[in-house]
């Protein structure tokens, strides 16, 4: 862990319990998943415990929030690659997509018309061809996130 990570955990064990199994986490992961995942490791853990250690990692720039349209809030390592998700409008299954296959493309796009990309992040909704045949959405129940 980086110095300003322990410096932020201190001596709280509940604190860097929170913050362990955040850096354990592959990705984004919502707030309930790393409830889930610290109350593995600590089983009197509480939920406000894991979102006033998230605004905090927030605050101090160690981790970022992402939040989507359909007001889900999830978080990642600030130093990982932005993330575009792919969200089901029929049963709001979230796929995370790295932004390393198609920022090329969008930064070419932009030089075309003379702006530079900053960042490439975001999200992208669909509709399940099979949930309009067949009144059920290939996706459903296999988000990767926890909505």
């Amino acid at each position: 862990m980086s110095p300003e990570l322990e410096r932020f955990i201190g001596k709280r064990a509940v604190r860097r319990a929170v913050v362990e199994a955040a850096l354990a986490a592959n990705g984004v992961f919502s707030a309930e998943e790393l409830y889930l995942m610290t109350r593995r490791r600590l089983p009197t853990i509480g939920r406000a415990t894991i979102y006033r250690t998230l605004r905090l990692l927030c605050d101090q720039e160690i981790f970022r929030e992402i939040l989507l349209n359909n007001g889900v809030r999830l978080f990642q390592p600030a130093d990982n690659p932005r993330t575009v998700f792919w969200i089901c409008e029929d049963c709001s299954t979230i796929r995370p997509f790295p932004t390393d296959e198609i920022s090329s493309t969008l930064r070419k796009l932009g030089e075309k018309i003379g702006i530079k990309a900053a960042e490439v992040a975001g999200e992208i909704r669909f509709r399940c061809e099979r949930m309009r045949l067949h009144g059920a959405c290939r996706l459903a129940g296999e988000s990767e996130i926890p909505t």
